[in-house]
Parts: C-alpha cells; sequence; structure tokens
C-alpha cells in the first residue's frame, strides 16, 4: 500500500492526496489516506477539516489514531502509526519517510514498494506526469445557481482571479509567525503586469477578508466573491474557471491557478514564508514571479 497522512487545510490536502496517487498510479498499489490529524489539532493551529471528499478521489480513508499525534514526539507517534498498520499485515515498520524539508526530493518517485509518507509534498514534480487525471477527480459537478452565473461571466471573458488570503495569516499567532501577506504593492504590480500582457481584463477577487479588499480596491471595477468556509472547494474551482491568476503564497490558490484550463498567465509572489523561503519547486518556471 502506499500510505499518506493528511494534514492542513484543502489545499494542502490536495497536495498530499497527489503525490500519493501519483505512486498509487505508478505502482499499482492501493492507496491509504490517513485522517487521524484532524481529530488533533493542536490549539495553537489554524482548526481544519477533512475536505477531499468534495471530490471524485481514488483513496481508502482510514484513521490511525489510537494515541493523540501530539502526545509524543512526531517520530515516535508515526512508529506507533507503523506499527499498527504492520500488526494489520498492511505495512513493513521499516517503510516509513518523512519529508526533511520543503521542495522536490527525487527519492519519493523511486518508491515501488509499500511505503507511509508524512510531508505537505508541495511541489507539481510529484504529480505533473497524471494531470489529466487530477484534472478530473479535482473536478465539480454541484454546484448553484449562483455558481453557474460566476462561471458564465469568467469563462466570457479574459477574467483575472485575485486571491487575497488574510484570516489566519493575519489572526492566528501561530500562522503570522510562518507565513508572511501578500500586501497591497505586490497586487498592485501583478495588476499592472497582468495589463500589459492582456489589456481587456475583468477582475474576480477571491477572499477571506472581503471588507479590506472593497476598502482597498473598491475604486476598481470588480466582482468579490467571499470566502465560503463551507465550500471551499467551490471557491477554488471558480479561480480555475478563469483566464488569468494572481495567487497569494496559499496552497489555496495554487491550486486554483494549476487546475485552470485555460491559456493564461499566473502570478506568484517570489517570497512564501517569513524566513525568506522562495519555495522554488512549488512555482511552474512558465509562471512569473514578482
Amino acid at each position: 500500500m502506499i500510505g499518506i497522512k493528511l494534514a492542513g487545510g484543502l489545499g494542502n490536502q490536495m497536495f498530499q492526496y497527489a503525490l500519493g496517487r501519483a505512486l498509487s498510479e505508478k505502482t499499482g498499489l492501493p492507496l491509504y489516506l490517513d485522517i487521524a490529524w484532524y481529530y488533533h489539532i493542536p490549539s495553537t493551529d489554524t482548526q481544519r477539516t477533512f475536505d477531499l471528499n468534495c471530490f471524485d478521489i481514488k483513496g481508502n480513508i482510514f484513521r490511525s489514531d489510537d494515541v493523540s499525534p501530539f502526545s509524543f514526539h512526531r517520530i515516535k507517534f508515526l512508529e506507533k502509526v507503523m506499527r499498527k498498520l504492520s500488526q494489520k499485515k498492511l505495512l513493513p515498520l521499516k517503510e516509513l519517510f518523512v519529508e526533511e524539508k520543503p521542495g522536490f526530493d527525487e527519492r519519493v518517485l523511486a518508491f515501488n514498494q509499500k511505503k507511509y509518507l508524512d510531508g505537505y509534498w508541495q511541489s507539481p514534480k510529484y504529480f505533473q506526469e497524471i494531470r489529466e487525471i487530477l484534472l478530473k477527480e479535482f473536478s465539480l459537478t454541484d454546484l448553484n445557481e449562483f455558481d453557474h452565473k460566476m462561471i458564465s461571466k469568467m469563462n466570457d471573458s479574459h477574467s483575472v482571479s485575485i486571491h487575497i488570503r488574510r484570516g489566519d495569516y493575519v489572526s492566528n499567532e501561530y500562522a503570522k509567525s510562518v507565513h508572511l501577506v501578500c500586501d497591497r504593492n505586490y497586487y498592485d504590480l501583478a495588476l499592472e503586469k497582468i495589463k500589459s500582457i492582456d489589456r481587456d481584463v475583468k477582475l474576480f477577487f477571491f477572499s477571506d477578508d472581503p471588507a479590506w479588499v472593497k476598502e482597498e480596491f473598491g475604486n476598481l471595477d470588480i466582482e468579490v466573491i467571499e470566502g465560503n468556509d463551507d465550500r471551499p472547494w467551490v471557491d477554488m474551482h471558480l479561480m480555475s474557471q478563469c483566464k488569468h491568476h494572481i495567487i497569494a503564497n496559499s496552497s489555496f490558490s495554487w491550486w486554483g491557478a494549476w487546475l485552470s484550463e485555460r491559456e493564461g498567465q499566473t502570478i506568484a509572489p517570489k517570497i512564501w514564508f517569513t524566513n525568506g523561503d522562495e519555495m522554488n519547486d512549488l512555482i511552474p518556471n512558465y509562471w512569473i514571479r514578482l
């Protein structure tokens, strides 16, 4: 089997699933998705839910948690997970692989046997070869009248999705210590770049802080789509319907841009984290970084 520990929000779950799906496709081994993390999220972290089941995913969902993963050292917990899986004859204890640092690790794609993987795996290099599979599995059909109306507007124009992520990046102390907030200057430069490529654009702002967007960009002709906590996958799907994209330092809008099948341009921030990490393996080389 290929076992993947899921953690984080929808965008992170999609990266983790995409790697597991690629390995499963390559090896022919069944994919198991471990959702134990969502039942033991520390109070300091942003509270999340398992959301991948909004898509037509191909994987066996299970929980490995007979103890809290945060009551032990991380590796000790994973050893316990491995032991439990080994007892069920699903996985030998030795086949544990923990992501050491952000970025593409070519050793992962060399796997041809059973593995349990723990990490974020944020690089399209892991799953570019199964893009068509992921486009199909990450598509949506359960859309309402408003969604279809917005999609028509986006498809009938040179639309630009602009994602402004504030929320926990502003309010959660831990998130603030890790993630930068893209400022007005970044968005102004990105809009200027897009307009130099395509003059006739229609702007669609996606944000968890619509009041801030309206205050900062209210002088422009814009549509504001407020972040929907109950159906974030719909917001992502709407992003993907646009021609151009200006993303935040967020896996959520990364997927909104990557899933788009229209020929346009994507602008991404050069710096992703407060430590200055540029996440070079994350951004496709045909995107523009500012």
